[in-house]
């Protein structure tokens, strides 16, 4: 007499599928490669420079955070053209050498306008960290005076918030200034307001290496070191 194989009772319709597991070691993997969590800086590594970003056409774009770079690189978005070989980024299970320069896989249109709202980091840099009044640097300010942002035609006079009224002042010409016109108060401005280029501005508050900077050199031609010194002065003046 043949016995048939007891049958599974059915699992009721509401109650979910147990989910099948990977391997120890495939999990460990893919914590290592995930694209959407891509490794953390340790304390240690803070101090390593931005990544700095360029086009498929080589144009440098602006540095990003190494996390977000090698995020790129795990998606396969973009591509390793130097890395940082006095370096190492640990994470939980990877180390590599943060990449310096990469190169996207694919055109981005850049806008080659500055933002709309004008903030006080982007305003100052564009100033290259100096009073318009006065001339003087951040760093030849007294304890109690900071950088602030001044409207050349006050806004309780009819004077708009954009980048052609905002400029850099100390604090102390600031106040000085008040809600007063130049005309009244008799004063000239070292540097007018002006729109800046969204890219350059970029590299102005954001500090990049020698690297970075032979290669951005390198693409507008040797005029660049001239014209964009003052840049890379500031920076390093302000950091």
């Amino acid at each position: 007499m043949r016995y048939a194989a007891p049958m599974r009772p059915r699992e009721h319709p509401s109650t979910p599928a147990r989910p099948r597991t990977a391997p120890t070691s495939m999990r460990r993997a893919a914590l290592a490669l995930d694209a959407d969590n891509p490794p953390s800086l340790a304390p240690e590594n803070r101090l390593v420079a931005p990544c700095l970003v360029l086009n498929i056409t080589n144009e440098p774009l602006h540095p990003v955070p190494v996390t977000h770079a090698i995020k790129l690189l795990l998606k396969g978005k973009a591509e390793v053209v130097t890395a940082d070989l006095e370096h190492l980024v640990h994470a939980e299970h990877l180390t590599i050498q943060p990449p310096q320069i990469i190169r996207l896989m694919t055109y981005v249109h850049v806008p080659r306008h500055p933002r709309k709202t004008v903030t006080n980091r982007w305003l100052h840099a564009h100033f290259d960290y100096r009073c318009s009044y006065c001339g003087r640097h951040k760093s030849e300010l007294g304890p109690r005076e900071t950088l602030t942002r001044d409207h050349v035609v006050p806004v309780s006079r009819g004077g708009d918030q954009g980048w052609l009224n905002a400029i850099c002042s100390c604090s102390s010409c600031n106040r000085r200034k008040s809600s007063h016109t130049l005309e009244e108060l008799g004063w000239t401005m070292r540097q007018p307001p002006s729109i800046p280029q969204f890219l350059h501005l970029g590299w102005q508050v954001r500090r990049l290496t020698s690297v970075q900077r032979h290669f951005i050199e390198q693409y507008y031609g040797a005029h660049t070191s001239r014209t964009f010194q003052h840049v890379f002065g500031a920076v390093n003046r302000a950091m």
